[in-house]
């Protein structure tokens, strides 16, 4: 059983590799994440300042992968979590399988139980947005 926070799904006319890849290039994200302001290489990842008000204003990105995972960890933020992204091809086209799992339990005292309604409908936006970046892409 897994403590994630929710999990989200969505249909995208690329294959696996090409979701993977896109995935695995965080330089990307703000295409398709449209909140984050800056995003800049440290030795240790990316560290991500976001625009928009967010749980997470900053916050340092790692990536790790598998043939068919991709997961962005994220630390130095009020709320440290894994966000993985499992890549299922179906035919001519990916599913994209994104689940929020959080390496903490509380954000200042703050159960992550009262977050989950706003986190997972701005998280939803941006999996909507790699879709839409997915199918211009993929044309």
């Amino acid at each position: 059983m897994t403590n994630r926070l929710f999990r989200l799904t969505i249909m995208v006319p690329a294959t696996v590799t090409q979701v993977r890849q896109l995935l695995l290039t965080p330089e990307r994200l703000p295409q398709w994440n449209p909140g984050i302001g800056t995003l800049t290489v440290r030795p240790n990842g990316w560290a991500i300042t976001r625009s928009v008000p967010a749980l997470n204003r900053y916050e340092i990105l790692t990536v790790t992968a598998t043939t068919r995972q991709v997961v962005y960890h994220s630390t130095a933020g009020r709320l440290t979590y894994q966000l993985r992204f499992d890549l299922t091809p179906r035919g001519t086209r990916t599913q994209i399988t994104e689940e929020l799992v959080p390496t903490t339990s509380a954000v200042r005292g703050l159960p992550l139980t009262l977050l989950m309604a706003n986190a997972r409908s701005a998280f939803q936006a941006n999996l909507q947005n790699l879709a839409a970046l997915m199918t211009r892409t993929a044309r």
